[in-house]
């Protein structure tokens, strides 16, 4: 999925950043996915899997947090789809990409390695 303009993944259970991609992105995107994130941080129980998406000038926000307590946030193009946001998600979910920290809880050279492998599939 080659729209891919931001992800931002956050660890709920440390209320740590665990990676934000690419960095020093527009901060106008980043500042909302960071208010997203510490606004679920206050919360004490979670929807999982709930789908939501903002649409921004810079195209749409899809986010959610999954069983894992692992909040994702991808900004894509307007014309992307849905459901291939959320394969993304679900991959890397599925490959546990919140486990591959050092311990500063940031993705470690392995993490970064595997998240790469999986987002340019």
């Amino acid at each position: 999925m080659n729209s891919i303009k931001y992800i931002f993944i956050g660890n709920l259970n440390t209320n740590k950043q665990v990676i934000e991609h690419p960095f020093n992105f527009d901060t106008i995107v980043v500042s909302e996915c960071l208010k997203i994130f510490n606004r679920y941080i206050k919360y004490e129980t979670y929807l999982y899997g709930e789908r939501n998406k903002v649409k921004t000038r810079q195209g749409t926000l899809f986010y959610t947090i999954l069983p894992s307590n692992t909040f994702y946030c991808i900004l894509v193009d307007n014309n992307n789809l849905e459901r291939d946001v959320f394969y993304l998600i679900d991959n890397l979910e599925k490959h546990m990409i919140y486990n591959k920290v050092d311990e500063k809880g940031e993705l470690s050279a392995e993490g970064l390695n595997l998240f790469y492998k999986i987002y340019r599939k």
